[in-house]
């Protein structure tokens, strides 16, 4: 799916810090998403996983994550304490800045091989420590925006020095294949039917799928289809949020509203009201539903 980033008009970028706290954690991670700017993510604290394309990467403290602009990707697992910094890049501003032999490949939609690296210490904390600089400027447009540039060749030139590689795994084939019918629509309804499709047996599929991905098939299935939903329901003008539903792939309101629920923190009601009048509190459900990241995510 691609998302519409919440970036200001005037500014090249954004960076928000990713918290428990801080953080609207459904908009981030429910869905595979991609997104026309470049993202950075630099892991302050605790675990998580990625999925990203094919693969599954495992980051840590001190990971960095280089994100394109054509690379979907799903934050599917993190622990409790899990907070990063992410910054994101305007397509028009990476042109202006990076214009030298070294940074060209930031210009690439889907660039091949491996963009996680652990960084030293001294390294991480020097990058994060100018997010926190560039953060307290954010009233500052022109330095904010300057801020922005610095920051994005800082940490390229600190992913070059790096010689640490985050753990990244191949996704397995059929999980693969199971995880592409499912985004695209293409995938049988019932699990059975499903694991027919690619040999497995229905235990060995959910059991190897979980493995692999880091969620439950059904799970994952689930946040396709609000996805999906999402997509064809739009601003509420074409569709009801009924019919919407069953061309999603939810066999029943009453299915549809427990996924919705659960996976978008709100109820489908709550969720029409917003969109049709947006929320003054940053903190309702919906306010950043449709983004990678909330606005208020550090004060």
């Amino acid at each position: 799916m691609k998302e519409k980033l919440t970036v200001p008009e005037s500014f090249t970028g954004e960076l928000w810090f990713y918290s428990k706290e801080g953080f609207l954690d459904h908009s981030h991670q429910a869905f595979l998403h991609r997104h026309d700017e470049l993202e950075l993510n630099l892991v302050v604290q605790g675990r998580g996983i990625y999925l990203l394309n094919s693969c599954k990467i495992e980051i840590k403290p001190n990971s960095m994550v280089w994100l394109f602009p054509e690379q979907e990707h799903l934050l599917v697992e993190k622990s409790l304490d899990f907070e990063m910094w992410i910054l994101v890049v305007k397509p028009s501003y990476l042109r202006e800045i990076c214009t030298d032999h070294n940074s060209q490949v930031l210009l690439k939609d889907n660039p091949e091989g491996n963009f996680c690296r652990n960084l030293s210490n001294s390294q991480f904390q020097k990058l994060t420590g100018y997010c926190r600089d560039m953060f307290a400027v954010k009233n500052d447009r022109a330095l904010f925006n300057a801020s922005i540039g610095f920051i994005l060749l800082a940490a390229w030139a600190a992913y070059q020095a790096a010689n640490s590689a985050s753990l990244v795994k191949n996704i397995n084939p059929v999980i693969d294949k199971v995880t592409k019918l499912i985004i695209d629509g293409r995938g049988a309804d019932e699990l059975s039917c499903l694991a027919r499709e690619v040999g497995l047996s229905s235990n060995s599929l959910s059991r190897i799928f979980k493995k692999e991905v880091g969620i439950s098939l059904t799970t994952f299935r689930n946040r396709c289809r609000v996805e999906q939903f999402l997509d064809l329901y739009g601003d509420g003008r074409t569709l009801t949020m009924l019919d919407a539903a069953f061309e999603a792939g939810f066999g029943s309101y009453a299915q549809f509203y427990r996924v919705f629920t659960k996976t978008m923190g709100g109820n489908p009601s709550d969720y029409r009201r917003d969109l049709m009048n947006p929320p003054l509190n940053p903190h309702s459900p919906y306010a950043v539903s449709r983004t990678a990241a909330p606005t208020n995510a550090v004060q």
